[in-house]
């Protein structure tokens, strides 16, 4: 197991969430979270509110990197696929501000016009986000946000010509169980003419840790958030500038593991339980990064009925955009 570990950013003026009333339902949540053998907050906790501005803050940081290998493989589909049905509706799971979803909108321009965007995301703050980010790059096209899970389920209707796509690596950040789950969803929500659009990250674990989306000093401004929620909603008692942003990769389960790593030993009371003992560098996981590849990919479409129909490759092998479409019982594929 390989970890990095940044540090401490005391120049940085942290955000702290307004204090409120702990919730007697999620201060049991996350009693639990942390008492497990590896010690985890939600990663909604990521999404709250007072840390906004820092969140679309390492969303920038990221694009400029997707915007390098993953928008030149969109292109390069888009320009590959002339004679077919035009996209005519993009639906955006889990919207990130990856900027391949404007070359979806430019590259299908001169066949005809997308009529639709939907981004669908848990958070109506970010799928309000996305859609803001499309209208003022396309204003006219027809916009629409929903809040909702799609690893739970996807309540859209199908349309013929429908693009869904999954940028950004995106899938990597949901475990196989809610991957296969958001694949199943989107396979009912699939008519015959319809396309998913995969990103994956293909770079080995020590180049993902070598190489964060974001400065360290701005991912711990982000990922601490999480201690500070905690202390708001459940009741901690988290001395968030003691903590810093790590990564390690889990061998076992082929995930690069993003949290919050304390500086120096320390016990944190957590209401209901005994105060929890925390070695030096050990970690608070608060996200994760599977890493999926191609094989793995293949196998969980396989599974929900959709198969990988085209495969293309970033240079070096480091970046892949898979295209998947509705798979039938003889359709000849393993």
């Amino acid at each position: 197991m390989h970890q990095t570990i940044g540090q401490p950013a005391r120049d940085v003026a942290r955000i702290a969430p307004q204090p409120r009333r702990p919730a007697a339902g999620l201060a049991a949540a996350v009693r639990d979270a942390l008492s497990r053998r590896q010690s985890e907050l939600p990663s909604a906790f990521l999404a709250d509110a007072a840390i906004a501005d820092v969140r679309r803050e390492v969303e920038r940081h990221a694009a400029a990197h997707w915007q390098r290998v993953e928008t030149p493989l969109i292109r390069r589909w888009l320009a590959a696929r002339r004679t077919t049905p035009a996209v005519r509706r993009v639906v955006d799971l889990f919207p990130s501000g990856a900027p391949g979803i404007m070359a979806l909108f430019e590259g299908a321009a001169d066949v005809a016009p997308v009529e639709t965007y939907l981004a669908v995301d848990p958070s109506p703050e970010r799928a309000a986000e996305a859609t803001a980010r499309v209208t003022a790059a396309h204003p006219d096209v027809s916009v629409h946000s929903l809040a909702a899970d799609p690893s739970l389920m996807l309540p859209i209707r199908r349309v013929p010509g429908t693009v869904v796509s999954i940028l950004a690596a995106t899938l990597g950040r949901l475990t196989p169980v809610s991957a296969v789950r958001t694949l199943r969803a989107v396979r009912a929500a699939m008519s015959l003419e319809d396309v998913l659009l995969v990103g994956l990250d293909l770079r080995p674990p020590d180049a993902r840790l070598a190489d964060p989306v974001a400065p360290v000093a701005l991912l711990t401004r982000w990922h601490a958030h999480a201690l500070a929620v905690a202390n708001r909603d459940a009741g901690t008692d988290f001395a968030v500038e003691r903590f810093v942003y790590a990564a390690r990769y889990d061998d076992e389960h082929r995930r690069v593991e993003e949290g919050i790593a304390s500086l120096a030993a320390c016990r944190v009371q957590v209401p209901g339980i005994e105060p929890l003992a925390f070695r030096r560098g050990e970690l608070v996981r608060t996200m994760v990064q599977c890493c999926y590849d191609r094989q793995m990919l293949s196998s969980m479409l396989r599974g929900v009925g959709l198969f990988v129909d085209e495969w293309l490759e970033a240079a070096a092998a480091t970046h892949a955009l898979a295209v998947a479409r509705v798979r039938f019982p003889d359709d000849g594929q393993p």
